[in-house]
């Protein structure tokens, strides 16, 4: 149980730091994917997704755990959610992968999931600290 409150820190953290981020810059982040979809940095999207495939197995193999209440259940399904993304980023077409960050683009996105992520976050955050 050690290890899924030291994931739950670093995921509630992380979550609500790019939930601030998101709602706080949200101007340079639209610029940033724009950017990302338009100059397909393949080499970039390459060591992203070789670096979310580690960060995702390494949960999924040390943190596979679906019984035990909210926290355990929820660091086990970003865990997977993060090893699906590095397979997605790894394995889809070229054309697939810049349509759905064009589609990122519009601004009302970004403050829903901005402010999903700082209340996801936070409570992550509290509950991991918490007990």
């Amino acid at each position: 149980m050690d290890l899924t409150f030291f994931l739950g820190k670093i995921l509630g953290l992380y979550i609500l730091i790019m939930g601030i981020l998101v709602l706080s810059r949200r101007k340079m982040i639209i610029h940033l994917v724009k950017e990302y979809a338009e100059n397909k940095n393949w080499a970039a999207t390459y060591f992203m997704s070789a670096l979310l495939l580690i960060v995702g197995l390494a949960f999924v193999l040390s943190h596979n755990i679906w019984v035990g209440g909210f926290l355990p259940v929820v660091v086990t399904i970003f865990g997977w959610l993060i090893l699906i993304k590095a397979f997605l980023l790894l394995f889809l077409p070229i054309g697939i992968f810049s349509k759905m960050l064009r589609s990122f683009e519009k601004n009302h996105l970004y403050t829903v999931f901005g402010a999903i992520y700082v209340v996801l976050g936070t409570y992550l955050t509290y509950i991991a600290f918490a007990l």
